[in-house]
C-alpha cells in the first residue's frame, strides 16, 4: 500500500502542471454551464466590467466611462480580444488570467530550484499554489490578481538572476496594477544587496572569505617542514621545535597587522578605525548599483504610466486612482483589495 501511495504521489508531482490546467479548463466550461442555467454566475462581476471598459476603449472612450470600473486602464488594453470577436474570444481574459496563474506556480518551482531545492521537492511546494481551491477558483472566474502576482514574483526572480532591469520593470508595472505589492519593497531592496549570496559580486565574496580563512588557518595543523619553509619564505629563522615555529610565525603576523595581539594604543586606534570604516561602508552599500538601477527602472516605469494614460485621460484618470485613493471614497478598497 505505502509503494502505490507514493507511486500515485510521484505522477501527480510529475504530472502537476498538466493536472492543474485540466482542472482549470474544466472549471471554464463549467462556468459556461452556470452562466446560461443558475441565476447565481460562476464568471465573475469584475469580468463584465473588464470587457466593459474594454469596449469603450475599443470606441476611442475612456475605460472610466464604465461605473464602478476604477483599475489601470492598460487591464481594459489587455482585454480588448474580448470585444474583437466576443463570440470567439469571449475567453480571452480567463485565459489570460490562467495562464498568468500558472506562471506563477512555474515561478514557485525556479525560484525554490534556484534556493538549492530539488525539482521534485520544488514542485511538491508549487502544488499548494497550483491546487489550491482560491487560486484556482479567481483565475477561471475572471479575476486579473493572477497577473499582479505573476509580475510579483517575476520580479523576485529576475532579481535573484540579477537581471536588474527586467526586474525593475515587473516591479513598476506590478505596483501600476495594484497598490498592495509596495508593502514588499523594504523587504526586496534588502535582497537587492551586492554582498548578498545571489549578489552580483557574490561570487567573488565568497571566493575573498576562502582565502581569508586559508591565511588564517591553524599553524599548528601544518607539520615542520611546511612550517620551516613558511619561515624560510619570510627570511625568519627556521631552528626550533614546532611549538618555536608556530609561535614565531604567530608573532610575526601580529607584528605585520601593525599591534600585534597585545593590544595596546595602536590597536585600540585600528579597531576605532575598522569600526568608523563599516559605518561608512554600511551606508555606502545602501546605494548599491543594484538598488539605484532598480529604483530609477522601477520608479520610471511606475510613473511612465502614469504619465501616458494622464495624457490619453487627464484628470479623469487622476480622479480614479488617485484622488479615490487618498481622499477615502467608497471605493477605496478597488485599488488596494
Amino acid at each position: 500500500m505505502p509503494s502505490l501511495l507514493s507511486t500515485t504521489l510521484r505522477h501527480i508531482t510529475t504530472h502537476s502542471f498538466a493536472i492543474a490546467v485540466a482542472v482549470r479548463l474544466v472549471l471554464m466550461f463549467y462556468g459556461v454551464y452556470q452562466d446560461a442555467h443558475f441565476q447565481v454566475k460562476y464568471t465573475d462581476v469584475d469580468y463584465k466590467v473588464y470587457t466593459d471598459a474594454a469596449e469603450r476603449v475599443y470606441n476611442l472612450e475612456s475605460p472610466f466611462k464604465r461605473a464602478t470600473y476604477r483599475y489601470t486602464p492598460l487591464l481594459a488594453y489587455l482585454l480588448l480580444p474580448n470585444v474583437w470577436y466576443e463570440n470567439m474570444f469571449g475567453w480571452f481574459g480567463k485565459i489570460l488570467f490562467v495562464g498568468a496563474d500558472l506562471v506563477v506556480g512555474h515561478l514557485i518551482v525556479r525560484i525554490l530550484m534556484f534556493r538549492g531545492l530539488g525539482k521534485t521537492r520544488a514542485t511538491m511546494w508549487s502544488m499548494l499554489w497550483l491546487f489550491h481551491p482560491f487560486s484556482i477558483q479567481i483565475s477561471t472566474r475572471g479575476n486579473a490578481d493572477g497577473i499582479v502576482c505573476a509580475l510579483v514574483l517575476l520580479t523576485l526572480y529576475y532579481a535573484m538572476n540579477k537581471n536588474i532591469v527586467v526586474s525593475g520593470l515587473c516591479w513598476g508595472m506590478a505596483v501600476h496594477f495594484k497598490a498592495y505589492p509596495i508593502i514588499y519593497l523594504p523587504a526586496l531592496l534588502m535582497f537587492l544587496d551586492a554582498t548578498h549570496l545571489y549578489g552580483r559580486r557574490g561570487v567573488e565574496n565568497e571566493k575573498e572569505k576562502e582565502q581569508e580563512q586559508e591565511a588564517f588557518m591553524d599553524y599548528n595543523q601544518q607539520t615542520c617542514v611546511q612550517l620551516r619553509a613558511d619561515l624560510q619564505d619570510r627570511g625568519l629563522d627556521t631552528k626550533g621545535r614546532k611549538a618555536v615555529l608556530v609561535a614565531r610565525l604567530e608573532e610575526d603576523d601580529g607584528g605585520s597587522s601593525g599591534g600585534g595581539r597585545g593590544g595596546g594604543s595602536g590597536g585600540k586606534s585600528d579597531r576605532n578605525n575598522t569600526t568608523r570604516y563599516s559605518w561608512t561602508a554600511c551606508v555606502v552599500s545602501l546605494f548599491s548599483y543594484e538598488r539605484v538601477v532598480f529604483s530609477l527602472v522601477s520608479g520610471g516605469t511606475f510613473l511612465l504610466l502614469l504619465l501616458v494614460f494622464y495624457l490619453l485621460y487627464g484628470w479623469e484618470f487622476v480622479y480614479e486612482v488617485s484622488v479615490v485613493v487618498f481622499g477615502g471614497g467608497s471605493c477605496i478598497y478597488k485599488w488596494f483589495d
